[in-house]
């Protein structure tokens, strides 16, 4: 833009803010389960291609600290609260720091499974875990029943975060063929001579 000046006449330039750099960013969430993944995104204003920039990405993150303006994703691990802070450094320099900014849950323990083997080919698996379970078999009872020898697995929701699963191994006990018995009879009242032919043993 042009501006034209008359003799006598004085141009004023506002130079307010010019090359100050202001500090912000955002999560794209600010409480999580443990293992779970945040995107931090650089909001700072008054920035140019030369700008540098510090993260610190608080406890129990990874990677605790990055540069660049990002996006950076970073997961967090454990429970607590982590204090997360940006500086970015020009002709000025800021830092911002949201002190508590993310909230993260722990994951519940494994569910820890008992197996009891029954003699009728089949086998029942239950977990004393407390929450919503859900079982490999996709049903979400305290206990199952299954015919299929093999390893099972169940996990519990609390607080909405789910655990990493338990798991046991069932192995069904087949029971014995039913004996195949003959009754001779040939020797009269009450002498009647019952024959098991098989299974012998």
């Amino acid at each position: 833009m042009k501006v034209a000046l008359s003799a006598g006449m004085a141009l004023l330039v506002s130079m307010s803010g010019y090359g100050q750099v202001i500090a912000e960013f955002q999560a794209s969430k600010t409480e999580v389960c443990s293992g779970s993944a945040i995107t931090f995104t650089n909001r700072s204003t008054g920035i140019s291609d030369t700008t540098l920039y510090d993260w610190n990405f608080g406890a129990g993150s990874s990677p605790s600290a990055a540069t660049g303006a990002g996006p950076h994703t970073v997961i967090y691990t454990g429970s607590g609260f982590s204090t997360v802070s940006l500086t970015v450094s020009d002709t000025t320099s800021d830092t911002i720091t949201k002190t508590d900014y993310i909230t993260t849950t722990g994951l519940p323990d494994p569910p820890v499974i008992t197996v009891t083997d029954n003699c009728n080919a089949t086998s029942t698996l239950s977990t004393p875990a407390y929450g919503i379970l859900l079982w490999s078999t996709m049903q979400s009872t305290s206990s199952i029943i299954v015919a299929a020898p093999g390893i099972y697995s169940v996990t519990t929701t609390v607080n909405g975060c789910t655990s990493l699963p338990g798991s046991g191994t069932a192995a069904p006990k087949i029971p014995p063929d039913s004996p195949v018995v003959s009754v001779d009879c040939s020797l009269g009242y009450l002498e009647a001579i019952i024959n098991i032919t098989s299974p012998r043993g």
